[in-house]
């Protein structure tokens, strides 16, 4: 497949509207968020912590589709993803890197190589 192909099916899926998630036949989203049976979902861990009762767990799972990310919201998760970055924030990364004992997102690139910055900015 090209890279034409690949944007166009990218824009695809930005464009994915919450009324539309209950029509995959392949989404868990009819199970989590409406209450319809299917015998190929299980409830998850996260899932039941929603709520106490599955109405609940149901609303509370309907509101986390209720925006649309953004187009840098997307570029970031398909970045991370593409070069096995950590997505998140500065303390969050340090933490994983920590645990790791590896790079979690992508060096500093330029600027002066003999500078005390520079080096701290590489590792």
């Amino acid at each position: 497949m090209g890279r034409g192909f690949t944007a166009e099916a990218n824009r695809v899926l930005y464009l994915i509207t919450l009324s539309s998630l209950a029509d995959y036949p392949w989404s868990s989203y009819c199970f989590n968020a409406l209450g319809q049976a299917n015998g190929l979902v299980t409830p998850h861990f996260e899932w039941q912590r929603l709520g106490s009762e599955d109405s609940q767990r149901q609303a509370t799972y309907r509101t986390l589709f209720k925006y649309a990310l953004s187009e840098a919201q997307i570029n970031g998760i398909r970045e991370a993803t593409n070069n096995a970055w950590v997505l998140g924030e500065g303390l969050f990364k340090e933490r994983i890197k920590l645990q790791l004992a590896r790079r979690v997102e992508a060096a500093a690139r330029g600027g002066d190589r003999k500078s005390a910055q520079f080096k701290i900015n590489r590792n």
